[in-house]
Order: C-alpha cells, then sequence, then structure tokens
C-alpha cells in the first residue's frame, strides 16, 4: 500500500458541481501508475452537517452523492476495484437517531446503484458488502442480497463496502474458523499460520490496496484493513 493519504476534508458542494473530485484522484497518483485498488474510509458527515447546519440525515445522503462521484471517477480513470468503509461495529454504540440515517442512506445506495442502467451496470461491477451482516436488519440484509445477486457475474470491476466491520473482528473470525477446523482434525495446529489466516480474510481474492484514502483529513486507520 502507497500509504495513508489525508487531503484536506472533502468538499461535497465541489464535489457535486465540478470535477474537483477527479482532480483530487490525480493529485494522489501524480508519483506512479493508476492503482489497480484504491479505498476511502469515509469521515466527516456528521462534522460536515454540523458546520452547514443540516441534520445527520441530509449530511450524509450529500456525502453519499459525493462518495458515489468519486467511485465514478475512479472507474473512468482505469482503477479496477475500489474499497468503501462505511461503519464500524463500534459504530453501533451511537444513539439509535445517529444509526437509522446512516443504515437508509445506504439502502438507498444499494437500490440505486443495482437498478438497470445504475453504477453497477453501467461500469460492469460487482458489488460485496462485508463484515458482520448478522447485525443488520432482515430489510438491509435483503436489499444487500439482491444488489450482490444481480451484480455478481460482473467482473471488469469491484465495489466492496464495509458494514459493520473491524479489522480486529475480521481477524477473529479468522482465528475462530481456524481453532474449529482445528478441533474438527481438518487442519492441525502448525497449519494455523499467517499465511492461513490471511486466506480466511473477507476480500482474499483481491488486489491488494494500492492507495488509501481518509476524506476527512484525519490521519487514522480506525482499525480498517490492519
Amino acid at each position: 500500500m502507497k500509504g495513508l493519504y489525508t487531503p484536506q476534508p472533502l468538499n461535497y458542494k465541489k464535489i457535486m458541481d465540478s470535477d474537483y473530485a477527479q482532480n483530487i484522484l490525480i493529485k494522489t497518483m501524480q508519483e506512479g501508475a493508476i492503482p489497480i485498488h484504491v479505498a476511502f474510509i469515509m469521515d466527516g458527515n456528521r462534522r460536515y452537517s454540523k458546520v452547514h447546519g443540516m441534520t445527520i440525515a441530509e449530511g450524509l445522503f450529500r456525502g453519499s452523492q459525493a462518495m458515489t462521484k468519486v467511485v465514478e471517477r475512479c472507474f473512468l480513470l482505469g482503477i479496477r476495484g475500489v474499497t468503501w468503509y462505511t461503519f464500524s461495529i463500534e459504530n453501533f454504540k451511537r444513539p439509535k437517531e445517529q444509526i437509522d440515517p446512516v443504515m437508509e442512506v445506504l439502502k438507498y445506495l444499494f437500490v440505486n446503484y443495482a437498478q438497470p442502467g445504475g453504477l453497477l451496470e453501467r461500469h460492469q461491477c460487482a458489488i460485496r458488502v462485508l463484515g458482520r451482516l448478522d447485525l443488520l436488519d432482515d430489510d438491509m440484509r435483503e436489499t444487500i442480497d439482491i444488489a450482490t445477486k444481480q451484480s455478481c457475474h460482473q467482473t471488469k470491476r469491484f465495489l466492496n463496502v464495509y458494514l459493520a466491520y473491524t479489522s480486529r473482528d475480521e481477524i477473529a473470525r479468522a482465528v475462530r474458523v481456524s481453532a474449529e477446523e482445528c478441533c474438527r482434525g481438518k487442519i492441525s495446529p502448525t497449519a494455523i499460520t499467517a499465511q492461513s489466516l490471511a486466506a480466511r480474510m473477507y476480500a482474499v481474492d483481491d488486489p491488494p490496496v494500492d492507495l488509501l484514502v481518509r476524506t476527512s483529513g484525519v490521519r487514522r486507520m480506525s482499525d480498517f484493513l490492519l
């Protein structure tokens, strides 16, 4: 990975009204070739909402529009895969009135992306939603299932959305699966290695992330893809 790129906080109005998003991406790639796989840690929506006198829902929707345009720009620039970290398991500790708008916006995006002529079809892109999906409500899981099934045959590009996720939980899951297989005699204890755990990660078949961008300007990994 080239490193964590932390630009100035994204100006969502500029992103929606111009080629600002494309310019941000081009600046990050001036030092080398176009990356294959770019990841984004979404951050700053609540602060943006507060500063601009919006409700959390309004700020989140504006941010989702901005991020959609960034994803489109990535694909148009020739980037094959985009990973988008939207919601941590730790975020479930927030008040319900802060969680519900996030889920509603994401649900809207999944439906919108997967519709005929939507982002996924236009860019021949498969979407995967990765994380503790068991923590989501039935309606959200059904929405995710429809979007992933409708796009799974498209292999030119991929969009990963990490939802209800932390790296620590993903690592713990890999260890737990390995321990269960060991107890059943499927593998020996000595077979549990860093490589075998890596093979049990959600996106094991994806190319490694070349560039990681955090949108708020804060320099922090937030327990993502450690």
